[in-house]
């Protein structure tokens, strides 16, 4: 695919969704896109080794939650993998200051070189598990948002993510067209945390190339009072509870 033709996707494909991305920034999502396919050939990052893929599933993707992020937030991308949504929310809203979480260190080693490499400033990198960051006085209640793309069910994902966010503060979980399902056994445990739902949003993201959707759902929780100390649960009791499900 030529770069030409990608930042034009890019671009066309980011103002169906609301976001507004100028030369500088396409063009750090080309940098972004060559680096991770180069990488992906050392190291398991993404299966999608082609530009268009990547465009599509993941970068465009990811902004789906930028309408619900304000700049200058503090945000926190957890289970961020090989940067998503994280860094591509970052290039579009450069004033966010953002933490990308992961518990897979060679993972950590390529989002800080794409740090440096795309000058990203404000943006860090955090070893670490989800619930041991939520237990984490460093990190609990420390963010004005939480967002993760990663795959589970969405009572573990809130367990995971709204102990993270302060009060006044949102969880945005990015899930797939049968979210409202994984939803509805979620309230109770989400009341719990001292958030609930706020609203949910579903997108079709249209490939500018070949026109194959995508299915978003966003489900935004808005953090409304403090988590109690007892949440997240440990590791354990936390497995426990997926092994049941």
């Amino acid at each position: 695919m030529e770069n030409e033709r990608f930042t034009e996707a890019l671009v066309e494909g980011a103002k169906e969704l609301n976001v507004s991305l100028d030369e500088k920034q396409a063009r750090a999502f080309l940098l972004y896109a060559e680096t991770l396919i180069e990488w992906s050939g050392r190291m398991n990052l993404t299966a999608l080794k082609d530009m268009e893929g990547i465009l599509h599933k993941h970068f465009l993707d990811s902004l789906t939650a930028v309408p619900y992020i304000q700049d200058g937030m503090t945000v926190a991308d957890v289970g961020s993998g090989a940067g998503f949504p994280g860094i591509p929310i970052k290039i579009a809203m450069p004033g966010v200051r953002l933490t990308l979480m992961d518990s897979t260190k060679k993972k950590l080693v390529f989002l800080d070189h794409m740090i440096d490499l795309l000058q990203l400033d404000n943006t860090k990198t955090v070893h670490c598990r989800a619930e041991d960051a939520g237990r984490d006085p460093a990190h609990r209640e420390r963010y004005s948002a939480a967002v993760s793309r990663a795959v589970g069910r969405m009572d573990l994902l809130a367990e995971y993510c709204v102990p993270l966010v302060k009060p006044g503060g949102v969880f945005i979980a990015m899930k797939g067209p049968n979210a409202q399902e994984e939803l509805a056994d979620a309230v109770e445990l989400i009341e719990r945390l001292g958030g609930r739902i706020g609203y949910c949003d579903y997108t079709v993201i249209k490939s500018p190339i070949n026109q194959d959707m995508i299915e978003r759902q966003l489900i935004i929780i808005e953090k409304y009072r403090q988590t109690p100390a007892k949440y997240p649960r440990t590791s354990p009791e936390l497995a426990k509870i997926h092994k049941k499900g």
